[in-house]
């Protein structure tokens, strides 16, 4: 039986969890989808200035989730930049919670410390090309579903059935799409708790197609087959919703994933293991689906549905499958150096593409025969030794990345933005399993002890620079967010309803001059749902394409996909060819100055800092503060 920590010990290991969550956490205002949603608010408090955005023009994800207008009451309050940051972190507080009560109904104390530890600041991303990770460190539903399902789950492991229905419910109102990931699983686990709810599966599918038949959205689409025009550019604009697209690495993350939850089945009982079995089951149906009825069939409810999103549910309940492996193998005596290295070998080889399903496949074939007594033991007469070969093969395996890193900081003259950038980086992805261990081991072997004057003093300093660097927002983010001012971003200069393209930014459309954005990235992402938004979309990418260095449409990297600019070079030449060829657009804003041609101009009191490392090496820094507003009504044809 643990004694109960003291007043010291439990700030050390506060300060310890929380520096780790801070770190691997950081806030970044709004960014990715959570622009998206932040339109979605803005849309319920200005219907008709933005009813002609193409986000929303033919539909948006919007209609199948309450959270923009809760969001919409926050900002009408308060503000975006406060709304968005309150969200953000009472978010996150509410999953903190949520995990800490369905994992200490697994494990308690020193275990429970660990697991936690794991699950704060190990890798998030779950699904193809990194695009979605667990506990999102921006305003989005997503992690609202998330907390709540795990509330869920947590409910229904204490029998508490009918707070686990309404848990479910009202994650299902904020995001369906996550409530049906975990529902996977979930039900997977019910059907082997309690096998009469097998009955269940033939009254669900009939209802579905009983709502697809008499034509009720979206389960009509269950009968509809996506054309193959809106299948190009769904596979295109979001091939991270087919598994047949995935990377090589994507797969061998995966399969990491589902190895450590397989194995930690093999070291668990009752509950626990079930929990881990009905991950692996629900998570790899949920991808069956998608794969069958979303991309060989082309069934337009299944791609909608994404079942493969139950893969977030297994990646985080993969962070409890590492606890239990890492607490059965430091009690194998002889045998847990060699497991304990082994288990940090294969996440160091998950980047090696093929090799790492081997690497990974021969770690799984060691834990089956631990958890059978059937390792022979290891005798390492020199652990220090050892420890040192350990090292110099992960060496190997990151010094690819260390010495790129180098070079371009002699390069760049160790510029400091690119050494914070980089610095992060290496914390965060090269270092990341060195920097956990030695939580780990602190946890295991110096629980209850009373820590040192220099542990806590560590710790603490840690803690206060973790709170120190959390805020990452970069000052024109701030200023984007909080600006009131009616003559910044041409408010006071454009029509209630100009359709503007802004360098191909959302933000500065929706969030700056607060009017509809002609095209961009962001309002591609509802091409799956609608028809007629891809097809749109599609075309005004075309329209565009003078002024673009390259097709986003072709484009074979994702990161092109999901962030575009324009191309300086060409706006001169062909901006007023683009104006003629649309109807749709009223205004384009750009960095560029063609004297004489621009109706307005506009000096912003914080420069927009983009940076990027060029093929060369070389580290390019952009800021730009002046914009320039061009009428496209001179280029039409009258």
């Amino acid at each position: 039986m643990e004694r109960p920590l003291s007043l010291k010990q439990s700030a050390v290991v506060v300060s310890i969890l929380a520096s780790l969550w801070l770190l691997k956490h950081p806030y970044n205002g709004i960014w990715h989808d959570g622009v998206i949603y932040t339109f979605m608010a803005l849309k319920d408090l200005y219907p008709d200035v933005f009813a002609s955005d193409l986000f929303i023009k033919f539909g948006s994800q919007g209609s199948y989730t309450i959270f923009p207008q809760i969001y919409a009451i926050l900002i009408k309050s308060f503000g975006i930049y406060k709304s968005a940051l309150v969200l953000t972190v009472f978010s996150q507080l509410l999953w903190i919670f949520a995990a800490v009560s369905l994992f200490r109904t697994f494990v308690k104390e020193k275990e429970l410390c660990i697991s936690l530890a794991i699950l704060f600041f190990m890798r998030a991303y779950y699904g193809g090309f990194n695009c979605f990770q667990y506990a999102e460190p921006f305003v989005s539903p997503r992690i609202f579903s998330e907390a709540l399902c795990i509330l869920g789950v947590a409910s229904i492991i204490k029998g508490r059935h009918i707070t686990s229905a309404v848990l479910f419910f009202i994650s299902f109102l904020i995001h369906p799409l996550m409530t049906l990931g975990a529902g996977f699983i979930v039900y997977v686990y019910l059907l082997l708790t309690y096998p009469r709810v097998l009955f269940s599966a033939p009254i669900l599918v009939a209802a579905i197609f009983f709502l697809g038949i008499f034509k009720t959205e979206p389960f009509a689409g269950i009968f509809r087959v996506i054309p193959p025009e809106w299948h190009q550019i769904i596979s295109v604009r979001s091939s991270f919703m087919f598994l047949t697209q995935w990377p090589l690495n994507s797969w061998a993350e995966l399969f990491f994933s589902i190895s450590i939850t397989a194995a930690a089945c093999l070291f668990s009982k009752g509950v626990m293991r079930r929990l881990f079995f009905c991950a692996i089951i629900g998570a790899c149906c949920g991808m069956l689906v998608n794969i069958i009825g979303g991309e060989l069939l082309r069934l337009e409810l299944i791609m909608q549905i994404q079942a493969w999103r139950s893969l977030w549910f297994l990646q985080f309940i993969s962070a409890l499958g590492a606890t239990v492996l890492i607490i059965n193998f430091l009690k194998l005596g002889e045998n847990r150096l060699l497991l304990c290295s082994f288990f940090v070998l294969t996440w160091y080889t998950l980047s090696l593409g093929v090799i790492s399903f081997g690497i990974t496949l021969i770690f799984l074939y060691l834990c089956v025969q631990a958890s059978r007594d059937d390792l022979p033991p290891v005798k390492i007469l020199r652990p220090v030794a050892f420890l040192i070969i350990v090292i110099v093969i992960i060496i190997n395996i990151i010094l690819p990345d260390v010495i790129n890193m180098i070079r371009i900081f002699i390069k760049n003259d160790f510029h400091i933005t690119l050494s914070s950038q980089l610095t992060e980086y290496a914390l965060l992805n090269l270092f990341l399993p060195l920097v956990l261990l030695p939580v780990i081991f602190f946890f295991y072997y110096h629980w209850g002890k009373s820590p040192s004057l220099k542990i806590a003093f560590l710790s603490f300093a840690v803690l206060i620079f973790s709170l120190a660097v959390w805020d990452h927002q970069s000052p024109w983010s701030k200023m984007l967010e909080r600006n009131q001012d009616n003559a910044a971003f041409f408010r006071d200069i454009l029509p209630q309803n100009a359709t503007i393209l802004w360098d191909a930014s959302t933000e500065l459309a929706w969030f700056g001059a607060r009017r509809p954005s002609y095209i961009s990235a962001h309002q591609g992402s509802g091409v799956v749902f609608y028809q007629k938004t891809a097809i749109e979309y599609a075309r005004r990418i075309n329209v565009i394409l003078p002024l673009m260095d390259e097709n986003p449409l072709q484009s074979k990297e994702i990161g092109r996909k999901l962030g575009w600019g324009l191309d300086k070079a060409k706006f001169k030449s062909n901006y007023s060819r683009v104006c003629r060829n649309t109807e749709e657009l009223d205004y384009i804003v750009s960095t560029v100055d063609i004297p004489g041609r621009t109706i307005a101009h506009w000096r912003s009191p914080f420069p927009v800092v983009k940076t990027r490392i060029l093929d060369d090496g070389t580290f390019e820094e952009s800021k730009e503060q002046a914009f320039y507003l061009y009428d496209c009504g001179r280029y039409k044809k009258k």
